[in-house]
C-alpha cells in the first residue's frame, strides 16, 4: 500500500479518536489565531490528561501496518499532538500560536 494511503487511513483514525479533525483545526488556528467557536476549551486539558488517545491505535485495521511502521506512526502522532496541544493552549489563553 502506498505511504499516502496509509497516512490517510491513520489520519482518519486519529481524527476519529480525537473527535476533531486535527489537521483542519491547526490550519484554522494558524490562520485566525483563535479557537473555533464550537471547539470545547477543556479539550486541550483533556489531551494532556489522556495523552495519545490509545483508541486511535486500537481502531487501526490489522495487517495494514508493520510493527516498524506502527512505531514510526506513534512517534509522528506524538509530534502532531504536541503541536495540537501547544496551539490549543495558546489560543485558549489568547496568545498567538506560532
Amino acid at each position: 500500500m502506498r505511504k499516502d494511503k496509509k497516512r490517510e487511513i491513520f489520519d482518519a483514525v486519529l481524527t476519529k479518536a480525537l473527535g476533531v479533525d486535527y489537521s483542519e483545526f491547526l490550519v484554522s488556528l494558524s490562520g485566525s489565531c483563535k479557537v473555533p467557536k464550537n471547539f470545547p476549551e477543556e479539550y486541550g486539558v483533556r489531551l494532556y490528561n489522556e495523552g495519545i488517545p490509545s483508541q486511535s491505535f486500537k481502531l487501526l485495521p490489522s495487517g495494514i501496518f508493520s510493527a516498524e511502521e506502527l512505531e514510526h506512526i506513534k512517534r509522528d502522532s506524538e509530534s502532531y499532538l504536541a503541536v495540537f496541544r501547544e496551539m490549543t493552549d495558546r489560543a485558549i489563553s489568547g496568545q498567538k500560536p506560532n
